[in-house]
């Protein structure tokens, strides 16, 4: 089953998608048929479903992830990105080793942006 990931917020009590201009700087990520990828405010939440849940606890098939755990997520996928970039750190990384990396780190970035504007994360699968 597929799975898409937007961020959102709820404005007159419905859920609206976010702008995806604040995601421009975010990097590299798999974008859906619906979804954008990189510099946007979704992603093909089942590319990184399982590496999330790993990293957080938290599954991406859900409904609607509240602020206050995306806020621990982001955290979370940020330790985990900058500890993988420090073991592949000076260790003749592979071109595959970098790109996944820079895929962590882009996937952190991306929660730390919904975070720290307080929306929240919905699933649409």
């Amino acid at each position: 089953m597929g799975l898409d990931t937007y961020a959102a917020e709820k404005i007159n009590g419905k859920w609206a998608h976010v702008p995806s201009d604040k995601y421009n700087d975010v990097g590299p990520l798999c974008g859906g048929l619906l979804s954008g990828g990189s510099g946007s405010s979704s992603f093909r939440g089942k590319a990184y479903a399982e590496y999330v849940e790993s990293a957080t606890g938290e599954s991406l098939y859900q409904d609607v992830i509240p602020n206050e755990t995306v806020i621990a997520m982001a955290h979370d996928l940020m330790v985990e990105a900058l500890w993988a970039m420090s073991l592949y750190r000076g260790r003749g990384r592979s071109k595959a080793d970098e790109e996944e990396c820079l895929e962590k780190l882009a996937l952190a970035k991306w929660f730390k942006i919904t975070a720290d504007n307080g929306w929240s994360v919905l699933g649409w699968w």
